[in-house]
C-alpha cells in the first residue's frame, strides 16, 4: 500500500494489519502473542515476580460511596476475584448487599461490568455489560430493592458511560448517548460523529426512544449530557478532541420540544458545567491555564453575564469540581500533590479539610443538597482509604482502608525540589525506610573517577535510597557519603565538607600502583583519620582522587594531594596566575605535579580495603593479585 500525500509517495506496509476482523490479521495476532508468552515464560524471576504481584495486588478494594436516595452504592473486589461487584445498603447501618456481580456472567469471564448509575432516588440502576471485554455495550436497568432486572435492552450504549448518561428528577427514564451498529456507511472512524442524545422512558421499547439531540457528523466530536436534580436543565457538551468543547442548554420545562440554547461555542477552550439551583457552575481554562470556575445564570446565559466564583491560582491546578451539600467541593493539585478545599456557592472560601499527608484525592463524590459526602486518598505509603466528610461541619472520619501485605509504616516520603536549565522547579519525591542511610555520589568530572557503581557504601545503599547529586565544579566533594537519617549538621544543601585524610602520617601525598609511571587513576579505597569533633561524619573508606581543583568554598576540607594548589587541613594554598603551567608550579611546589617526592607505592591491586597495622599501612589482598597475602604499603623515594 502507498500513499500519495502532497505529491509524495508513503508506503505504508502495515496497512493490511488494521482490518482487526480479518483471518490473516487474526493468525498473525495469535502467532505473535504464542511467541511472547514462549519468551516471557522462560524468564527465571517470572514465577516468584507473579508470586509477589498477586499478593500486592489481588487484594480487597472498596470504592467511595454514592448517596441516591437514603442508600449507599459502591464498587468492591473481593481478594481472589477478578472483577468489581457493585454493593448497597440501606442508610448507614443497614446491611450490604450485592446487586451486580460480573464475576458469575459468563463461565469464560468474558462478560464484564462497565459503567454505572443509580437514579436520584435510588430506586433504579442503570449500567453497562459489555460483551466479550470490548468496549461494545447495551444497557439494562434493575429495580434496586427486588434486584429484578427491567425487560428493557438498550444496544449502541458505547459511550454511554456515567459522564453521558442522567436520570430524570422522577426516575421515569433516562438520558443516554447512543451510537448506531457497525456496518454498511457506519464506520469505525466515523462512528463517534453519528451518536445521538435519546431519552429513553422505563417500559418502553427502546428502539422507539425519542430523539434529544441530533449527531453533530463529525467524526472529532464526542457527546455527553447531564442533568439538573430538579429536572429543569439538560446539558448537552459536545466535546472537540482533548482541546475545547461546545455547550448547549435545554430548558425541560418548556416542553419536549424546547429550543437548544448555546451556552459557548466555538471557543479554543474547555468548559465542564455542573448545573445546581437554578445557576450553572462552569469549570474551564479560559484565560485560566490552571482553570478557575465561573457562574451563568441559564435563563440569561449571555458570556458577559458570568461571574467568576472562584479565580485561578499560579501555583496550583483546580483539577476537580463536585457540588456536595450546597457547596462547592475544589480538588487542586500543588506540586503533584492534592489539596480538598470547600467554598461558598458563591466563592467564598470555607475551609480546607486536613489530608493524611502528601497524596492524591481520585474521588468526591456526595449529593448536591446532602451534608455528607466521601472522598478517596492514596499516597506512595497509604493504600486507598475512603474518607466520609460533613460537608457543614468539615470533620472526617475514615471509614475504610485498604489492607495490603506491606508495612507501609515504615516508609517515610519526602519531597524535594530541583531547578532545571531552563529554570523550571520540578518536584521530586524521595520515598524510603524510616532511619535509612541515604547515599550520596557526587562526581566531578576533568580527572575524578567515575565508578560505576558504589564500591564504598554498597552495604549502605542496599538499606537506603541512591541519590545520585552532581558535585560542583570545583571538585570539592567528589566522594561517596552514607548520611544517617538525611542531610550532615550544618551542611549547605547536601555539598557538605569531606572529613580529611591526614597527610604525612597516614597518607603522604599522591598515591601510585608499584612500578607504574603515573599516579593511578582510580578511587583508592583509603582508611580516614578519626573525624573531628564538630565536622562531619563519614562512616566507611573515603576515596583519594588523582588531583582536586581549587575549593570555592572557605574552610572546605577536601581530599587532596600533598601540595596540590587549593586547600589542604583549612591550610590555604594560592591558587595558579593566568598563564601558569604544571612546570612552573612543579618550581614552586614540587609537590604539586607529576613527579613529586614521597609517594606511596601499592603492590596491591586498587580498589581493595587499606588497614592500619602496628603503625603501618596494609592493602588487602585481590583476586586479580598473583599472591593472596596483605601487602605492606611502603614508602619509596624517587
Amino acid at each position: 500500500m502507498v500513499d500519495l500525500l502532497h505529491g509524495v509517495r508513503v508506503p505504508d506496509p502495515h496497512r493490511w494489519l488494521e482490518e482487526g476482523a480479518s483471518e490473516e490479521v487474526r493468525a498473525w495476532t495469535q502467532a505473535q502473542s504464542a511467541f511472547a508468552r514462549a519468551e516471557l515464560a522462560k524468564l527465571p524471576e517470572r514465577d516468584a515476580l507473579l508470586k509477589r504481584f498477586r499478593e500486592l495486588y489481588d487484594v480487597e478494594r472498596v470504592s467511595a460511596p454514592l448517596l441516591r436516595g437514603g442508600r449507599y452504592f459502591w464498587s468492591k473486589k473481593e481478594a481472589g476475584q477478578e472483577k468489581e461487584a457493585v454493593h448497597w445498603r440501606q442508610g448507614k447501618t443497614g446491611e450490604p448487599k450485592v446487586l451486580l456481580d460480573p464475576n458469575g456472567w459468563s463461565p469464560d469471564g468474558s462478560v464484564s461490568l462497565g459503567s454505572w448509575l443509580p437514579s436520584w432516588d435510588g430506586r433504579y440502576i442503570t449500567y453497562q455489560i459489555r460483551k466479550n471485554n470490548s468496549d461494545e455495550a447495551t444497557l439494562e436497568i434493575v429495580e434496586v430493592a427486588t434486584g429484578k432486572k427491567l425487560p428493557e435492552v438498550i444496544e449502541g450504549a458505547k459511550y454511554a458511560d456515567r459522564t453521558a448518561t442522567a436520570w430524570d428528577e422522577k426516575s421515569a427514564g433516562l438520558y443516554y448517548v447512543k451510537v448506531p451498529p457497525l456496518g454498511g456507511p457506519v464506520s469505525v472512524a466515523d462512528r463517534p460523529g453519528l451518536a445521538e442524545i435519546r431519552y429513553h422512558a422505563l417500559g418502553d421499547d427502546p428502539a422507539r426512544d425519542r430523539l434529544v439531540r441530533e449527531a453533530t457528523r463529525d467524526p472529532k466530536t464526542f457527546h455527553q449530557v447531564a442533568a439538573s436534580r430538579d429536572g429543569r436543565w439538560l446539558i448537552a457538551t459536545v466535546q472537540h478532541g482533548w482541546v475545547s468543547t461546545d455547550v448547549y442548554i435545554q430548558d425541560l420545562r418548556a416542553g419536549k420540544k424546547a429550543p437548544w440554547t448555546p451556552l459557548v461555542t466555538g471557543q479554543p477552550h474547555l468548559y465542564w458545567v455542573d448545573p445546581h439551583r437554578d445557576h450553572l457552575y462552569i469549570l474551564t481554562d479560559e484565560g485560566a491555564p490552571n482553570y478557575r470556575i465561573l457562574r451563568a445564570d441559564p435563563r440569561k446565559p449571555a458570556r458577559e453575564r458570568w461571574v467568576e466564583v472562584v479565580p485561578e491560582r499560579r501555583d496550583e491546578k483546580l483539577d476537580h469540581l463536585s457540588i456536595v451539600g450546597n457547596r462547592l467541593g475544589l480538588v487542586y493539585l500543588k506540586d503533584v500533590s492534592a489539596r480538598l478545599e470547600v467554598r461558598e456557592l458563591d466563592g467564598r472560601p470555607a475551609y480546607e479539610v486536613k489530608l493524611p499527608g502528601i497524596g492524591s484525592v481520585p474521588t468526591l463524590r456526595g449529593d448536591p443538597e446532602d451534608d455528607e459526602a466521601y472522598f478517596a486518598f492514596e499516597s506512595f505509603t497509604v493504600p486507598l482509604e475512603i474518607h466520609a466528610l460533613s460537608v457543614r461541619t468539615g470533620r472526617t472520619d475514615v471509614t475504610y482502608r485498604t489492607r495490603v501485605p506491606v508495612d507501609t509504616a515504615a516508609t517515610t516520603t519526602e519531597q524535594v525540589f530541583v531547578t532545571s536549565k531552563d529554570g523550571t522547579r520540578v518536584p521530586v519525591f524521595v520515598l524510603q525506610r524510616k532511619g535509612a542511610q541515604r547515599v550520596r555520589r557526587r562526581h566531578r568530572g576533568g580527572g575524578a573517577p567515575r565508578a560505576s557503581g558504589l564500591h564504598a557504601a554498597r552495604s549502605a545503599r542496599a538499606r537506603g535510597p541512591l541519590e545520585r547529586r552532581a558535585a560542583r565544579g570545583g571538585g570539592d566533594h567528589a566522594a561517596p557519603r552514607p548520611v544517617q537519617g538525611g542531610a550532615l549538621p550544618g551542611a549547605f544543601d547536601g555539598h557538605g565538607p569531606i572529613p580529611p585524610v591526614r597527610i604525612g602520617q597516614d597518607v603522604d601525598r599522591g598515591v601510585r600502583l608499584g612500578r607504574r609511571p603515573r599516579g593511578f587513576p582510580r578511587a583508592l579505597r583509603l582508611l580516614t583519620v578519626p573525624p573531628r569533633a564538630r565536622g562531619d561524619r563519614l562512616p566507611g573508606p573515603a576515596r583519594d582522587v588523582r588531583r582536586q581543583r581549587r575549593s570555592r568554598r572557605p574552610h572546605a576540607r577536601t581530599q587532596v594531594r600533598g601540595r596540590a594548589p587549593g586547600r589542604l587541613d583549612g591550610r590555604a594554598r594560592a591558587a595558579a596566575r593566568p598563564g601558569e603551567g604544571r612546570a612552573r608550579r612543579r618550581r614552586q611546589d614540587p609537590g604539586a605535579g607529576r613527579g613529586a617526592r614521597g609517594r606511596i607505592r601499592v603492590r596491591a591491586v586498587a580498589d581493595r580495603p587499606v588497614t592500619r597495622r602496628g603503625g603501618r599501612l596494609w592493602a588487602a589482598a585481590s583476586p586479580r593479585s598473583r599472591r593472596g597475602s596483605p601487602r605492606e604499603l611502603k614508602k619509596a623515594r624517587r
